[in-house]
């Protein structure tokens, strides 16, 4: 980090408020590894946090993994909730599509065991990633009190 930004770091960071301080990302429910900072701390800077805190904006932080991180990265987002319900649109719609339209071939266990071990292991891992997709949209419409078939696909204007 360069010394203006990590002037900036220094200047805000304890301005910002813990909202959500655990081992599971805020947004997803995978292990955290960062720190969200809502809004960003160059959008922050940018706007003025008294002029933040003047208009009623809070400044939060939770902890979260490091692809939700990454996809919010400096989105000008102020809410945790509509961040939260901003990924769940992006990863269902944009990001995970593919996946989630492919339900994926099932087959017996019988029928595994006539595969060779690489193919097996293959069909395993699709399997196993299906299931950690399912679970991730699972924790995020239980947090964010989404119904799924309501989403709005905005992820592009924000």
């Amino acid at each position: 980090m360069n010394k203006a930004l990590r002037k900036r770091y220094e200047a805000l960071e304890p301005r910002y408020e813990w909202l959500w301080k655990g081992d599971r990302c805020y947004y997803c429910g995978l292990r955290a590894d960062s720190i969200d900072h809502i809004p960003a701390i160059s959008t922050a800077y940018s706007l003025g946090a008294d002029r933040l805190d003047r208009k009623g904006f809070r400044l939060w932080k939770v902890m979260c993994c490091r692809e939700c991180n990454s996809c919010l990265s400096d989105r000008f987002i102020l809410s945790p909730e509509r961040r939260g319900r901003w990924l769940y649109s992006y990863y269902l719609k944009k990001r995970y599509k593919k996946l989630v339209e492919n339900k994926g071939v099932r087959f017996s266990q019988a029928e595994l065991e006539e595969f060779g071990p690489n193919l097996r292991s293959f069909l395993q891992n699709c399997k196993d990633v299906h299931e950690w997709i399912n679970r991730r949209f699972a924790y995020m419409e239980n947090i964010f009190e989404i119904a799924p078939d309501s989403v709005e696909e905005n992820y592009d204007q924000i």
